[in-house]
């Protein structure tokens, strides 16, 4: 029978080797090799993204013989016609470093502004001026100041520097105990009010401390002192403490003291490194994440443009028992595992890129401030941070009618504009004592409009003449986001933002009877110039804008207007907003469309737009060019082929500019697909591609001085 299985999966290989003989090679194809003949970063397998423990797909293991022979793939071709390996390929979901290019594949990235993004379960996280939005992905955001540089110390000394630490760099230190009363520490970056922050630390004896207990110590709000035991081997501790209040900045800290107890005495040596604090507040799964240093690299750093951040496209898989670290790696994210709003079967959606947008509302969070209810006889006072908002933290206000006959309403004076405005609030519904219709309405000085929503359903209620409207769940249980649209009078002058709370199904303000038992939760306001809404801007005492991302990669070797091929996966909360350009400058390249399947190619002189069809959801698309022809295509959809002007007159590769948007997957070929490989490649399913075959396990062994198969399928 073993023989069998055997003799079944070498005909299996040769099958697939002639498969993939028959495939165009690139020309700067990527060699595999590691160990075992496999390099599986550069050329960002996905195997793991469906495997089981065993490392094989569920369709293979009913065909694997027990050594395991295993099928990698890559995500590049599908049953149809079959599509070259591309010459460059940047994933853009959890980093901007492309798995690799035919030339310089550094990211230019700038945002100069803090901004939100929405992770893996749909938390919207408010991520650093520079930092690059991975929409769907899990943030880890180390929050010290550094994680490598010499700690403080009082009460010893630092008898050895540049000791191996866990992840294999020379950033550890050695620590001589100089008193009882001696501490060790790095300080962080600062607190926010209700943070839950986790405090983890890497420990390890030397010498005589091995086998003695040492205090890990987590100075926040709290002073948290957990004793534990050193051992011969590099261990990580973990601590939590939740900051009631903001602190100086070198108030928060975490390393160890012996002002805790333990039985480390004077002139013991520890081993201490790779401290790490983190916000996680909300988060499901609040242990510590992985380690992310602060100080060690340079931009783009760990993928995000910054320091100290770090995405990833797993579950956190770390557990946490007697204060004690157990490091795995979690499940794969996708939409089975995480949030359908920021993920799908083909994991996190991707790069966010958006253009700049200003909240001119004040106080967007804080409605007790700036803003006015509409009577305090009618109206409660605002009550603060009663409920739990999108970004976890309990931040959302509590508005109530009283008991009386009239307009209930929460005010803020605003001088409009000739301009179209969009104004949004997070509105929850309070089960227990429902305030079910809320209206959203604006007066600019002459005219009035507005919407209504049903927070009992979650849908749109009435809406005014000329208006619009859009509500949506946020992903926190029982909170949407509803906004209203129009455009304010050409005399617009002093007017109102408005949050009325109706009987009704009503776009107005209304005089109705209440209950008075009636309660409300809001937050972030948002009231912006623009046709939709965009991600989230919080204000204080002044208006906020968030500035334009913008990413770009150079063109040299890159890219090529003779010849060549860009695709990408796109996806947009509401494809009717599609703006902006996929791959290529602000103003052409592959552009997106709310019509013909989300799609078009314009050179600067010809538009080709894709075949009719609504687009939703992730769409693939990707444009092709050759000589004076130019071919667009989507989501699988016929290939459409037009003119092209010769150029694209692109000084270089931008990534999203402008659209308001998510993009993942982005590909460029230097070579023109042929029509038929441009629409299997917008309609490939990565989980069933047997494209790239790799030999890579236990069967190996007994063939170990035939390499020509592994040769011949890495192009060599």
């Amino acid at each position: 029978m073993i023989m069998f299985r055997r003799f079944f999966s070498f005909l299996l290989v040769v099958l697939l080797s002639l498969l993939w003989s028959a495939i165009p090679a690139a020309p700067n194809a990527p060699v595999v090799q590691d160990e075992q003949g496999i390099d599986f970063e550069a050329l960002n397998f996905r195997l793991r993204h469906a495997a089981g423990e065993d490392g094989l797909l569920p369709w293979q293991q009913h065909q694997a013989p027990p050594d395991r022979l295993a099928l990698l793939t890559l995500p590049f071709g599908t049953s149809g016609t079959p599509v070259p390996i591309p010459d460059g390929f940047w994933p853009l979901q959890t980093t901007l470093v492309p798995s690799w290019s035919a030339g310089s594949g550094t990211p230019t990235f700038t945002r100069a502004s803090t901004a939100y993004v929405q992770d893996w379960e749909a938390l919207h996280k408010q991520v650093l001026s520079g930092e690059a939005r991975f929409r769907g992905a899990r943030r880890v955001s180390n929050v010290l100041l550094s994680s490598v540089n010499t700690p403080a110390i009082a009460n010893g000394t630092i008898t050895a520097t540049g000791v191996t630490s866990p992840d294999g760099t020379a950033t550890a230190y050695r620590v001589s105990v100089g008193t009882s009363e001696y501490r060790v520490y790095w300080p962080s970056n600062g607190f926010v009010v209700g943070q839950l922050n986790v405090f983890s630390i890497f420990l390890r004896g030397f010498g005589g401390s091995i086998g003695k207990t040492i205090p890990v110590w987590a100075l926040g709000e709290g002073d948290q002192r957990k004793v534990v035991t050193l051992t011969s081997e590099w261990k990580r501790y973990s601590v939590t403490d939740t900051a009631a209040t903001s602190a100086p900045i070198d108030n928060f800290r975490v390393g160890v003291t012996g002002e805790g107890g333990g039985t480390v005495a004077v002139s013991d040596e520890f081993e201490i490194g790779s401290g790490q604090i983190e916000f996680v507040i909300g988060q499901s799964n609040q242990n510590p994440s992985e380690y992310v240093s602060v100080g060690v690299l340079s931009a783009p750093y760990h993928g995000a443009n910054v320091d100290g951040v770090k995405y990833f496209d797993t579950l956190n898989g770390n557990t946490v028992t007697d204060n004690v670290v157990t490091e795995a790696t979690g499940a794969p994210i996708t939409s089975a595992n995480s949030s359908a709003l920021t993920t799908d079967a083909g994991g996190p959606f991707g790069y966010q890129a958006e253009g700049s947008r200003e909240n001119v509302i004040l106080q967007s969070n804080t409605l007790g401030t700036t803003w006015t209810i509409s009577n305090a006889a009618d109206m409660e006072a605002v009550v603060a941070d009663q409920y739990v908002s999108v970004d976890g933290t309990t931040t959302m206000d509590k508005l109530q009618p009283k008991a009386t006959t009239a307009v209930h309403s929460l005010d803020q004076a605003f001088t409009f504009t000739a301009a179209k405005y969009t104004t949004c609030a997070d509105l929850r519904y309070v089960s227990a004592t429902p305030q079910r219709w809320v209206a959203i309405i604006n007066n600019d000085g002459t005219t009035t409009w507005g919407a209504s929503f049903d927070l009992l359903n979650g849908v749109v209620g009435a809406v005014s003449a000329g208006a619009t409207s859009t509500i949506e769940a946020t992903g926190t249980a029982n909170v949407y986001r509803a906004c209203t649209t129009n455009t304010a009078n050409a005399a617009a002058a002093a007017g109102t933002v408005k949050i009325s709370l109706n009987a009704t199904d009503t776009a107005t303000l209304e005089s109705a009877a209440r209950a008075g038992t009636e309660t409300l939760g809001a937050g972030m306001v948002q009231h912006e110039v623009g046709t939709f809404p965009s991600s989230r801007i919080t204000t204080t005492t002044v208006a906020v804008t968030r500035a334009a991302d913008s990413l770009t990669y150079p063109t040299a070797s890159n890219f090529s207007d003779t010849a060549g091929t860009m695709y990408a996966e796109v996806h947009y909360d509401a494809w009717a907003n599609a703006t902006g350009s996929i791959i290529g400058s602000a103003t052409q390249g592959m552009m997106p469309l709310a019509t013909n399947s989300g799609v078009k190619g314009y050179d600067g002189t010809n538009t080709v737009n894709g075949t009719a069809g609504t687009p939703s959801g992730v769409v693939k698309m990707g444009v092709t060019w050759t000589g004076t022809d130019m071919t667009v295509a989507a989501g699988g959809t016929a290939a459409v082929a037009g003119t092209y002007d010769t150029t694209w007159n692109l000084s270089s590769i931008g990534i999203g500019l402008g659209c308001f948007c998510s993009t993942r997957n982005t590909r460029v070929w230097l070579s023109a697909l042929s029509s038929s490989q441009l629409t299997t490649q917008t309609v490939f399913n990565e989980a069933f591609m047997p494209y790239r075959v790799a030999w890579i396990d236990e069967y190996r062994r007994e063939a170990a001085n035939d390499r020509s198969y592994l040769q011949r399928v890495n192009g060599r």
